[in-house]
């Protein structure tokens, strides 16, 4: 079922369908593959805490050396986002085909944490009230927060700031 037959959704992104015919399943591997190893650099090197196994020396030294998974990560990123534009009937049509696709998972995900630091009451260490809670919950179901400086309530979430703003700048050379 495409987008365009849903009876609101077609009358506003017509020619939209979320699944297109011409995926290379290589390239779509490869990409889930560095994402992996990508997400693996990362916890490692974030300073985070995390689980023990990754905290070791020998963890370290191993997943140092994925660094450039984040730079062969982006360039095939690069080569769809390319593809997607092309496919595109119109810049706003890329955009809303970005939009549906990341926000619906961002949003979730942000409410939950949001829920889990309500019920841990974390929030009133803080220093927040009412009313700033809720703006830093609504700035972070927007993905303001990474290109804003507002106080993230999802830690990941901060990259998906940066990929929307990417979207936009592709769309607005589209």
């Amino acid at each position: 079922m495409s987008l365009a037959s849903v009876p609101l959704l077609g009358t506003l992104f017509p020619n939209m369908s979320p699944h297109p015919t011409n995926k290379n399943a290589s390239v779509h591997g490869a990409r889930g593959l560095l994402a992996l190893t990508v997400m693996l650099f990362h916890v490692c090197n974030s300073g985070l805490h995390t689980f023990g196994v990754m905290e070791t020396s020998f963890a370290k030294n191993a997943f140092c050396s994925l660094q450039s998974a984040v730079e062969i990560f982006f360039c095939i990123s690069g080569y769809v986002i390319t593809g997607s534009l092309g496919r595109a009937p119109s810049a706003a049509s890329f955009l809303s085909s970005r939009l549906w696709r990341i926000m619906p998972l961002l949003w979730i995900t942000v409410t939950v944490t949001f829920g889990m630091e309500i019920m841990a009451r974390r929030w009133e260490v803080s220093g927040f009230n009412s009313s700033e809670l809720i703006a830093v919950y609504a700035a972070n179901l927007m993905a303001l927060p990474g290109i804003v400086p507002i106080r993230l309530l999802h830690d990941g979430a901060w990259s998906i700031s940066y990929e929307l703003a990417f979207y936009l700048l592709c769309a607005c050379a589209w």
